[in-house]
């Protein structure tokens, strides 16, 4: 799996340009946590549809689809979110939901990337 982490640190208040503290740095990293989403490459968007048991759902082109997601994507950041793109491969997507006894749909899209961040982030020291 094809993963990639984006994070954006919350500024005080009033300041642009704050740099966190050692100490507050401390407290994020014992409070991390991702947030995973779905998230597809465009020359796998029309496959994942084709195998997606929810096709009604998506938008019709790729570009309306990362646009969308993009914007729910920068929404999460600025709320401090770390945000983890668990890319949905359809060769290995169906397996996986038939592993997890999911069908090929939204519920089994949003229980991967949340299976995706929690495994991404578990390794992380939380004292």
């Amino acid at each position: 799996m094809d993963l990639s982490i984006e994070t954006a640190a919350p500024n005080r208040i009033g300041s642009k340009s704050h740099i966190p503290t050692i100490s507050e740095r401390r407290l994020v990293m014992n409070r991390i946590g991702g947030v995973g989403i779905a998230w597809y490459r465009k020359e796998d968007y029309e496959r994942v549809r084709a195998i997606s048991d929810d096709v009604h759902t998506f938008p019709d082109t790729f570009e309306d689809w990362e646009k969308r997601a993009e914007e729910r994507r920068e929404e999460m950041l600025k709320l401090g979110h770390v945000v983890i793109k668990a890319y949905i491969d359809p060769d290995t997507f169906p397996t996986w939901c038939r592993a997890n006894r999911y069908k090929v749909d939204s519920k089994g899209r949003m229980v991967f990337a949340s299976a995706e961040a929690h495994r991404v982030t578990s390794h992380v020291h939380k004292d």
